[in-house]
């Protein structure tokens, strides 16, 4: 019935903006990685319409922050890529895996976000997360988003890196974060 699939559609896309709505408002609290990237799929349903785009969790895990500003991170994330994917004119393919991780003895979780796009240039590694820097033609690109990102990352106590992408030959964003937080 197409009424009621269009209802569960709106219902969706309520659930994922209420929980992007609130952003800073909210203590930490424990969620799925999952749940994520589910979140920001949906709201980037129309954006990611005809991408090939692959999902793929070693083992989901909880971690502990604000479920929003993740499915913030994850939207730029997704947008960058299909952006510069389509801005050399190839088709986006976007490869995300999630895998438990230890660093610094801490227990956490690995998100690796890569693309098929021109890559970084050589240089550009850590100046791509400066606010205000874009790659992207004037008038397109803010230069906010991977800034944006990479205040999610220190908040959520983490860590971020961008290197070439041995996948799919284009940029890779290497995203580990804590599964607790200790500052909470």
């Amino acid at each position: 019935n197409l009424s009621h699939k269009i209802s569960v559609r709106i219902l969706e896309y309520a659930t994922a903006l209420r929980n992007h709505a609130r952003y800073d408002i909210e203590e930490a609290s424990s969620f799925s990685v999952k749940t994520v990237t589910e979140e920001s799929n949906l709201l980037l349903r129309d954006k990611l319409k005809n991408v090939d785009f692959v999902v793929q969790f070693e083992n989901d895990a909880e971690i502990e922050g604000w479920i929003g500003q993740m499915v913030q991170l994850f939207c730029n994330l997704y947008t960058n890529a299909v952006d510069a994917c389509r801005g050399e004119g190839c088709e986006p393919k976007l490869r995300t895996s999630c895998r438990p991780a230890i660093r610094n003895g801490r227990q956490g979780y690995e998100i690796c976000v890569d693309d098929n796009g021109p890559g970084l240039v050589k240089g550009t590694e850590t100046k791509v997360f400066e606010a205000l820097f874009t790659t992207k033609p004037r008038g397109l690109g803010t230069g906010l988003g991977l800034a944006t990102v990479v205040q999610i990352v220190k908040r959520h106590e983490g860590e971020i890196e961008a290197t070439s992408s041995k996948i799919l030959g284009g940029a890779r964003f290497v995203i580990w974060l804590p599964l607790r937080l200790s500052k909470t």
